[in-house]
């Protein structure tokens, strides 16, 4: 179970639920310095995914623990991706994360998974900001998104008070509940929180 309840006290005064951190040291793969608070994807797919030295078609890269390349432990950009080819990315379902701190290219750090982050938000469609509570997507340039596309994964709360001034730009770190699309259903386009038809 991802929360736990325990009497006061809790993580506010009367206990409630308070969700698990789930990190993992993961090696990136993304060709370029991933940046703290950056979104990133695990490369479930070897061989296809960016810079990844994973083997194609090698029995290793899906054995955690085989090698220092798997596709458990390698992290790539977000991507991109067709539905109709069945690869993950943010139109088929993805493993996504965000980086703890800087990591270089080519090097291991500390990338979290589930649970309550600080992580970089932008407005990729308008300039609406974002309210609490909304539902928040991911782009393929590695930034959390206010503005959910048609049929796009939706990965993480926001949980922060208002901020009408996101806009087009990447903001400053901003407070997520990172849950790898748990509790949330896609039904289309959505702006700010509120379904469009």
């Amino acid at each position: 179970m991802p929360f736990f309840q325990k009497p006061a006290p809790g993580p506010d005064a009367v206990g409630g639920v308070w969700p698990f951190t789930t990190t993992a040291i993961c090696r990136n793969r993304s060709s370029a310095t991933l940046l703290k608070g950056q979104a990133v994807q695990l490369a479930l797919g070897a061989g296809n995914h960016q810079a990844t030295e994973i083997a194609t078609n090698d029995a290793n890269s899906y054995d955690p623990g085989a090698s220092n390349d798997t596709v458990w432990n390698t992290v790539v950009d977000p991507r991109s991706n067709t539905v109709t080819n069945g690869l993950s990315g943010l139109f088929n379902g993805a493993v996504i994360g965000v980086a703890l701190a800087d990591v270089a290219d080519n090097a291991v750090g500390e990338f979290g998974f589930f649970g309550i982050f600080d992580a970089l938000l932008k407005e990729s469609s308008g300039s609406d900001g974002a309210q609490p509570s909304q539902v928040l997507t991911v782009t393929s340039t590695n930034h959390f998104d206010c503005h959910v596309g048609t049929n796009k994964l939706i990965v993480a709360f926001y949980l922060q008070s208002n901020d009408a001034t996101i806009g087009n730009t990447t903001a400053k770190m901003k407070q997520i509940f990172l849950t790898n699309g748990m509790f949330m259903v896609s039904n289309g386009a959505q702006a700010v929180g509120i379904a469009r038809t």
